[in-house]
C-alpha cells in the first residue's frame, strides 16, 4: 500500500531546493529509509518555513545523481538512492511546523528521521496540496518530452495497447457503458483523428475511448488526456454543425496506475481516466 512520508531536507548538507527545480527530483539514500516506488515523499526544508515539496518514489537503487548540489563534495555517500520526483510545489504559509503540530506533529528529533505514521497530519497536507491555491504543478520534464515528440515511439501498434483496446471493444461495461447502438475502434473523426475505441449510446451521445496501456510512459499518459480533451471538442463541433445537441464525453482507460502528476491534469481538464484495467480471458 502506497504510503505518504514526511523528510525534513537539510540546508547545511544539500541544497535540496535548486536540485528540485533543476533537475525535477532529488536521489534520497536507502540507508536506513524504507520508502516503496509509488510512496509520497513531503519535503520540508530545514531553512524553509514550512513543507515546500510533494515528490513520488519513481525508482530505486539509483546511483546519485545530485551530488552536484551537496555543500560538501567529499561528503557525498556512496549508497545506493530512491529517486524522489518532484510533483508539485507549494508557495503558501499554513504547511509550518506550528500548523503540524496541530495534527500530531511532535518536532524535535522526529526531525531526524522520515515520518510516515500520521494519518491526520497527511490528511490536512494533502488538502493543501490538492487545493490548487499557492500550488505548481511540476511537470515541465514530461512536457518537454512531449512537445519534442520524445514521449511515444512511432512505427505501429504495440501487442499490449491493441489487446486492451480489443478488450474493451469487447467488453464496454468496463468503462460503464451499457446500453449502446454502434461501436467501433480506430473510429475516424471529421480532424482525421483515430479514436481507439468509439461507442454511440442510445441517447444520440457517443463516448471516445482513449486507451494506453500498461507500458505507456508518464508522458504518453499525458498525452491521453490532452487527447481525450481533443476528441471531446471535435464531437462536439461535429454535432454542432450536423445541428445536433447530444452530450459527448470522453474517458482515458490505462493498464497502468494514474500518476499523482497526471491527476493533477486529468482533475483540472474534467478528464474521466479509469486505471488500472486488468484483461479477463
Amino acid at each position: 500500500m502506497k504510503k505518504n512520508w514526511l523528510v525534513f531536507a537539510r540546508r547545511e548538507k544539500c541544497h535540496h531546493r535548486e536540485a528540485l527545480e533543476n533537475l525535477h527530483f532529488i536521489d534520497w539514500t536507502m540507508e536506513h529509509n524504507n520508502f516503496s516506488i509509488g510512496d509520497i515523499v513531503y519535503i520540508y526544508p530545514t531553512n524553509e518555513d514550512g513543507i515546500k515539496f510533494k515528490t513520488e518514489v519513481v525508482t530505486k537503487n539509483c546511483e546519485r545523481k545530485d551530488g552536484d548540489y551537496w555543500v560538501d563534495k567529499n561528503k557525498i555517500d556512496s549508497f545506493p538512492t530512491y529517486r524522489l520526483e518532484l510533483r508539485k510545489e507549494y508557495f503558501g504559509d499554513k504547511l509550518s511546523e506550528e500548523d503540524l503540530r496541530r495534527y500530531g506533529f511532535k518536532g524535535g528529533q522526529s526531525k531526524r528521521h522520515p515520518l510516515y505514521n500520521k494519518p491526520e497530519m497527511f490528511a490536512y497536507i494533502e488538502t493543501i496540496f490538492n487545493d490548487s491555491t499557492h500550488i505548481k504543478v511540476c511537470g515541465d520534464k514530461v512536457e518537454e518530452q512531449i512537445r519534442s515528440g520524445q514521449s511515444f515511439g512511432y512505427g505501429g501498434e504495440g501487442d499490449s495497447h491493441k489487446e486492451l483496446k480489443e478488450y474493451i471493444f469487447n467488453n464496454p461495461n468496463v468503462v460503464g457503458i451499457e446500453d449502446y447502438t454502434e461501436k467501433e475502434t480506430e473510429h475516424i473523426l471529421l480532424s482525421a483523428d483515430r479514436i481507439d475505441v468509439w461507442f454511440k449510446l442510445a441517447d444520440g451521445s457517443c463516448v471516445a475511448v482513449e486507451v494506453k496501456s500498461h507500458k505507456s510512459t508518464e508522458a504518453d499518459i499525458l498525452r491521453g488526456i490532452f487527447q481525450c480533451v481533443k476528441y471531446k471538442a471535435i464531437m462536439d463541433a461535429e454535432d454542432k454543425v450536423h445541428r445536433s445537441e447530444a452530450s459527448n464525453s470522453s474517458i482515458l482507460v490505462l493498464g497502468g496506475t494514474l500518476s499523482e502528476h497526471n491527476k493533477y491534469y486529468s482533475d483540472m481538464l474534467g478528464v474521466t481516466v479509469i486505471d488500472n484495467v486488468k484483461i479477463v480471458k
